[in-house]
């Protein structure tokens, strides 16, 4: 019987060391000096575009991902002059139950509102729902229900409680817009 020689070759790096070195080159962009902050750096870049499946540009990630392929996005990084080609996919699914949300804030609810000068009929429309001007800080008290009744809950601030008056016609709340 023959005996085979022993390879002197070094052996196969265990799965561990596979994937460090793997993630090594991962994180070296575009060629250049290892950076081992690319995750940070790629929320700095600019998305130019992104991808659904089965859109083009995605039906290489579509035959390797399959169902777990959410988007596909084109990163570009002005820094180093490349574009980075980054995958997004579902990596577990658990069950979950719905319930409902409650409201950021309860309808009842004091908010403060700038209401421009020349924007008189909707100041009027605030006066007659019985909300109050503060002079000071420029802006109305009213309550939440009706600034989104009046379609300006965007413009609702919440009212700082630290610093209160205990007369309607001085200023209650410090300035809040900046």
């Amino acid at each position: 019987m023959k005996k085979t020689p022993r390879s002197t070759a070094a052996p196969p790096p265990t799965r561990v060391e596979a994937i460090s070195a793997h993630r090594q080159e991962d994180f070296t962009p575009c060629g250049s000096v290892s950076t081992p902050h690319l995750p940070r750096r790629l929320a700095a870049m600019e998305i130019r575009l992104t991808r659904r499946p089965g859109q083009a540009g995605t039906m290489k990630y579509v035959k390797r991902c399959a169902e777990r392929l959410v988007c596909v996005r084109y990163r570009y990084d002005p820094e180093n002059g490349c574009r980075h080609k980054t995958v997004e996919l579902i990596v577990e699914t658990v069950p979950w139950e719905s319930r409902a949300r409650r409201s950021r804030r309860r309808d009842e609810e004091t908010v403060a509102v700038r209401i421009g000068y020349q924007e008189s009929d909707l100041r009027e429309r605030v006066k007659r729902l019985g909300a109050i001007w503060r002079p000071q800080q420029k802006l109305w008290e009213l309550r939440w229900l009706d600034a989104k009744r009046l379609g300006i809950a965007d413009r609702a601030r919440p009212l700082d409680p630290t610093v209160r008056s205990s007369s309607r016609h001085l200023p209650a709340y410090r300035t809040i817009y900046q």
